[in-house]
């Protein structure tokens, strides 16, 4: 599938994406040239926030203001 929408990580201290304490993590992933399958993505996070910033992960699409998957990060 070849992502034809600006799509990100964003990172977040609630569940809804749409709080003042979003945050981007790395670059867009949309880019015709590349299928992603089974790839390896590292992601960093920005000089200002911390793992006490990131308590949800989501791919994000912002042109049509959707989720298409998250998930919650818990402590064992």
């Amino acid at each position: 599938m070849l992502f034809q929408e600006s799509l990100y990580f964003y990172g977040d201290t609630s569940s809804n994406f749409l709080s003042s304490n979003v945050f981007i993590l790395g670059d867009t992933l949309r880019d015709n040239s590349v299928e992603y399958v089974n790839e390896n993505i590292t992601l960093k996070l920005p000089n200002n926030k911390t793992l006490d910033d990131l308590q949800y992960l989501s791919v994000w699409c912002i042109d049509f203001n959707a989720n298409f998957g998250d998930l919650r990060f818990t402590a064992p």
